[in-house]
């Protein structure tokens, strides 16, 4: 199943592409912390139990929600992985660009959500939430 089937499964199970929602529907403990500068969120496991960090400097931040949709893929999907997994591969792994793209096509359901209608050009979703400008190719305008 690809990132978007599994974040069309989501949105249509909990309808809402809000990705702090649907982790919390999910059971997925979020908790914000101080992470430095340059580490916007993690997933880590606890007992086999995932828990997603988020810093608290995107705390009202709209890019909080795509960095929340990054990590619930990976909550959701990839929470067997060791930890020293990204950073081993600095962020360009498989499984990272699977994240990128399951929290760009989540954001552009949220988007549609909020807005009502789809974004004009990928760009403004970009300026919205922050989404990944590399993955534009990969979406329609």
């Amino acid at each position: 199943m690809t990132s978007k089937n599994n974040a069309h499964c989501l949105i249509a199970k909990y309808e809402t592409a809000n990705p702090f929602t649907i982790a919390s529907k999910e059971g997925i403990d979020v908790r914000l912390v101080d992470l430095g500068k340059s580490l916007p969120g993690t997933t880590v496991s606890f007992d086999g139990s995932p828990t997603i960090l988020l810093n608290k400097n995107l705390l009202d931040n709209k890019t909080s929600y795509t960095v929340m949709a990054h990590e619930l893929c990976h909550a959701l999907y990839h929470s067997d992985l060791p930890g020293f997994y990204a950073n081993f591969y600095n962020g360009r792994g498989k499984f990272e660009r699977e994240a990128d793209m399951f929290a760009t096509e989540l954001m552009l359901s949220y988007y549609v959500e909020e807005t009502g209608s789809m974004p004009e050009t990928y760009e403004e979703l970009v300026n919205s939430y922050g989404v990944k400008e590399e993955l534009a190719e990969y979406f329609c305008e």
